[in-house]
């Protein structure tokens, strides 16, 4: 299959073809490769199809034939966007995982570092040392 060859990130698929139903290929690309979206094509404007086709295959858009060509690139672009949003989700969250776990391990070497305390203002204290002028930075509710 060309998805293993290829960075694949939208396909587009026609529900009549012929060896396999548009659903069918795109159920098996939903399980092979669940991190593409698929935009579905159809002459037939069967509800039960558009329905599996979402729930099964998790087709981002289901389209009628004919579709307006400005309809169909809005479409794709919008799939795309999403796809962009899901891909920094995805790398935001794999950095504060990664700073989670640098803290978690600055802590466990130095309990109490984490540890933040504010006086009645809300400055936030900095040093806890006697030996160590205080600092006080940044007010709650300023």
């Amino acid at each position: 299959m060309l998805l293993k060859k290829h960075n694949v990130q939208l396909v587009i698929s026609d529900q009549t073809m012929p060896e396999m139903t548009g659903l069918e290929f795109l159920k098996k690309v939903k399980v092979e490769h669940p991190e593409i979206l698929s935009i579905m094509l159809t002459g037939n404007a069967e509800i039960g199809i558009a329905i599996d086709a979402i729930n099964e295959a998790g087709v981002y858009k289901f389209i009628l034939k004919p579709w307006e060509n400005t309809d169909l690139k809005i479409t794709i672009r919008r799939a795309l966007e999403s796809l962009e949003l899901v891909l920094e989700r995805d790398a935001l969250l794999r950095e504060v995982q990664i700073r989670d776990s640098i803290l978690l391990d600055l802590e466990n070497e130095h309990p109490g570092i984490s540890k933040i305390e504010q006086d009645e203002d809300g400055y936030i204290i900095s040093a806890d040392d006697d030996s160590v002028p205080e600092i006080k930075w940044g007010k709650k509710d300023s």
